[in-house]
């Protein structure tokens, strides 16, 4: 859902957050950055590290406004896990490789920053994934995230497994894991799956298995309020990832609840956000072109 940015504009001092991955090439950006919000006079800015900012959530109170990302998918995620919980808007500056949740990059970030700070940019409330962990009806933990959270095997081995979409029937897979992604992470891990590319503003889900043994193993689109229920044991531990960052766990018999979490992340976004999108599948991935990078002209 996307809702106007207009709280930020009413505050006299706005306490910015300015994050950057320190392994980030495009330092020149950075420094331009950080000097552009300098010479704004209402804003205090602090600037962090993506190894600092753990720290920094977790001692900070509510006084941050607005976070700044530069940097590309793979900082944007990490950040977002980070900061969701203060619920803050964010607005991303691509400064990465491939990158497909920034729409603003080195030629429009002073527009857009000037926007941002002013409230005219819009926020998408975008949906977050959970993954609930129990053992012998136990929970055990809860993990978080945007694009996708995938149950995979130690090793790359075979994994029996079983499970349920909301209100289906019991369904059995031998896979190396399962993937379940949100329309944002259909262009992350699941892409290189094989499972389709979904439009960000669809609200639904995609379940997708890892190496299936199994040719009628084909990836699922469902509801977004579906929730589904996974049992899989295993001798030699399971390796659960989120967004890429992964949690391993002991031997035993498992299961799991996947499904939307209550918790949002609040990204600031531009009016052309689902024509950008398909811009960036041809530019980037070249989707439906002829070579990657090519621009396309459309009659209309």
């Amino acid at each position: 859902m996307i809702h106007p940015l207009g709280e930020a504009s009413s505050r006299s001092t706005m306490q910015i957050l300015l994050i950057y991955n320190e392994k980030m090439k495009a330092t020149h950006l950075l420094s331009a950055v950080h000097t552009f919000l300098l010479s704004k006079d209402a804003c205090s800015i602090t600037v962090l590290s993506l190894s600092q900012l753990n720290i920094y959530t977790a001692e900070a109170s509510d006084a941050s406004s607005l976070a700044i990302v530069l940097g590309g998918d793979g900082t944007i995620l990490r950040a977002s896990l980070c900061l969701h919980a203060l619920a803050i808007p964010i607005l991303a500056i691509h400064a990465g490789t491939v990158g497909f949740l920034a729409e603003h990059g080195a030629v429009s970030w002073q527009e857009a920053i000037d926007d941002f700070l002013s409230g005219k940019l819009p926020f998408l409330s975008a949906p977050m994934l959970a993954m609930e962990v129990y053992q012998q009806e136990k929970f055990a933990q809860r993990l978080l995230a945007i694009n996708e959270v995938a149950i995979t095997s130690v090793g790359r081995k075979l994994l029996a497994m079983t499970f349920k979409v909301g209100s289906s029937p019991t369904m059995r897979v031998r896979a190396e894991g399962l993937v379940l992604s949100t329309p944002t992470g259909s262009t992350g891990y699941s892409l290189t799956l094989g499972a389709p590319i979904i439009s960000p503003s669809a609200k639904v889900l995609l379940l997708q298995a890892i190496a299936p043994f199994d040719l009628s193993a084909r990836p699922i689109i469902f509801d977004e309020a579906d929730v589904v229920w996974v049992e899989v044991a295993s001798e030699d531990g399971l390796l659960l990832l989120r967004d890429g960052e992964g949690v391993e766990i002991a031997s035993g018999a498992w299961e799991f609840r996947l499904g939307l979490a209550s918790e949002r992340v609040l990204w600031a976004v531009g009016e052309q956000r689902e024509a950008l999108f398909y811009q960036a599948l041809q530019k980037k991935l070249g989707w439906f072109t002829l070579y990657p990078g090519a621009s396309v002209c459309c009659k209309s």
